[in-house]
């Protein structure tokens, strides 16, 4: 409804800011950071609170053409199939940097 509506503005500029970013990293990006097939970004993963979006992912795999998805902040933290107790996965997304940056001094 009027949400929804209100949210049109930002979405087209979210949207057409991705497309510039896109372009510029496909033109400017060094060969050795594409991958072999040489079509650059091949899959978005929306991190963070703002991912929770309802219909957001969708949204910007039909306008960008690359397949979206919901980020996994506990992907090299927790062993598969494994959650955290009392913290929804959506909850979890606005954690996302927390968690990157606390990893950063684990030595792998």
């Amino acid at each position: 409804g009027e949400i929804f509506e209100a949210l049109i503005p930002a979405l087209v500029d979210l949207t057409q800011q991705i497309k510039r970013y896109l372009e510029y990293y496909q033109t400017h990006a060094s060969h050795e950071h594409l991958p072999p097939d040489g079509k650059g970004v091949s899959k978005i993963l929306l991190c963070g609170g703002g991912a929770n979006l309802k219909g957001l992912p969708e949204l910007l795999s039909l306008e960008l053409r690359i397949p979206t998805e919901l980020g996994n902040p506990w992907i090299n933290i927790l062993a598969e199939g494994k959650k955290v107790s009392k913290l929804p996965f959506e909850k979890s997304l606005s954690y996302t940097t927390a968690i990157g940056l606390a990893l950063r001094g684990i030595k792998q």
